[in-house]
């Protein structure tokens, strides 16, 4: 398991999944359907058929990217590929305010923290920065430039932008010590099944062992009581006539009978 601080962005494709758990995804998609709700309740009279074909349609592929991105095993392309969608897709809903629409802000949070579960700290802060200053130049031109409007508005946003990004960033570091530690349980799991297969061996050799040293154990002790004999001495001193060997006697002769 490799040691580093920080996960670099190529392995988001295999923590991805496990970051974004059933419970955030579906708070992701709660917090979006609450934003079209209040959008199109308080938009009236200003809403018209043209904009809220628009603003539907731009919320269901929003929907349809954050489930893509959620649930499958991307490349680290394909989900830069993704988030930058989602950030297109949150920056075109939030500029329909231009046609009288209300304003959209919650898209702008799930967007934020989509951006802290999947990139790094650093290139999380830059999208997030960026994504901000978007927001501030559209409530710009939606209150026309008076900041005594604008200044309230941004101020809250930025606490919000602030939590959530804390929230996602918690999160996912919560979720990556969670995949090192089954990490570890499964390399322990391991080392303790190698331990007893390396345990058992030991036993087999100590038991093959024994056996030899008790064998040979046994063959001293008789050779050892033969040679207290004398007359086992003897006959190993003595040659044998047939054969001249000292050390063994020589096949004894069985007498045939003739029938």
């Amino acid at each position: 398991m490799s040691s580093r601080q920080e996960i670099d962005f190529a392995a988001l494709s295999e923590s991805l999944e496990q970051t974004m758990s059933t419970a955030g995804v579906s708070t992701a998609f709660i917090t979006i359907a609450i934003g079209y709700l209040i959008t199109v309740l308080t938009t009236p009279p200003e809403l018209t058929p043209v904009n809220f074909l628009i603003f539907t349609l731009l919320q269901v592929l929003y929907c349809a990217v954050l489930w893509w991105l959620a649930r499958k095993h991307l490349s680290d392309r394909l989900v830069a590929l993704a988030v930058v969608v989602l950030s297109i897709l949150a920056v075109a809903t939030v500029w329909l305010g231009l046609t009288g629409l209300q304003w959209d802000w919650l898209l702008y949070l799930v967007t934020i923290s989509v951006y802290f579960m999947a990139f790094s700290l650093r290139t999380a802060i830059i999208a997030g920065v960026l994504l901000y200053l978007s927001m501030v130049v559209n409530d710009g031109f939606l209150d026309q430039w008076q900041w005594s409007h604008i200044y309230p508005s941004l101020l809250s946003l930025l606490s919000a932008y602030a939590f959530v990004a804390v929230f996602s960033l918690v999160l996912r570091k919560l979720s990556i010590q969670k995949e090192r530690a089954e990490t570890l349980l499964h390399q322990l799991e391991a080392s303790n099944a190698e331990l007893e297969e390396a345990h058992r061996q030991l036993q087999k050799y100590a038991s093959e062992f024994n056996w030899k040293l008790s064998a040979n154990c046994r063959s001293v002790i008789l050779l050892a009581q033969s040679l207290k004999s004398p007359k086992r001495v003897a006959w190993l001193r003595s040659p044998c006539k047939k054969c001249a060997m000292p050390s063994q006697p020589c096949a004894p002769q069985v007498s045939r009978r003739s029938p």
